[in-house]
């Protein structure tokens, strides 16, 4: 089985704030993951829904080609924004509400199929969305 080996990454934005990404990702046979460049062609630039009843925008207009900023909208009344870091096929996302964060903070391999998209956590086990299917909708339809 392949496995992904991580760095220890440090993100620092509103202070310091570190992230440790330092995981074994597996990846389930038969799955092909996006790649680096795909996550960056594919996903950054574009939004991931779940069901029209979250959106989050992931915002290519950083400094840094690998990081930037995604804003959430979930159930049409509660927005979030983040930071995102792509490194390798990881799509890594930090919210800066750290209730929030305690949650839903990590990194995912992205498959597609078609619009659909899945996402597997660092244990290979595929993240199971309560609004799923997640599709990945073209741009900022909902003006993030």
């Amino acid at each position: 089985m392949f496995k992904n080996y991580m760095m220890t990454l440090v993100v620092f934005f509103f202070g310091v704030t570190s992230i440790a990404f330092a995981k074994d990702y597996k990846i389930p046979d038969g799955v092909t993951v996006l790649t680096e460049k795909q996550l960056l062609t594919q996903v950054i630039g574009n939004t991931l829904s779940g069901n029209n009843k979250w959106f989050e925008y992931f915002d290519p207009s950083g400094k840094e080609l690998m990081k930037g900023r995604f804003r959430a909208e979930w159930l049409q009344t509660e927005l979030n924004e983040g930071s995102w870091e792509i490194h390798k096929s990881l799509l890594c996302r930090k919210f800066d509400d750290a209730r929030i964060a305690a949650i839903y903070d990590g990194c995912f391999t992205i498959a597609f199929d078609g619009n659909e998209v899945t996402m597997y956590k660092d244990n290979g086990y595929r993240y199971d969305d309560p609004y799923s299917p997640i599709l990945i909708l073209s741009g900022n339809p909902k003006n993030l």
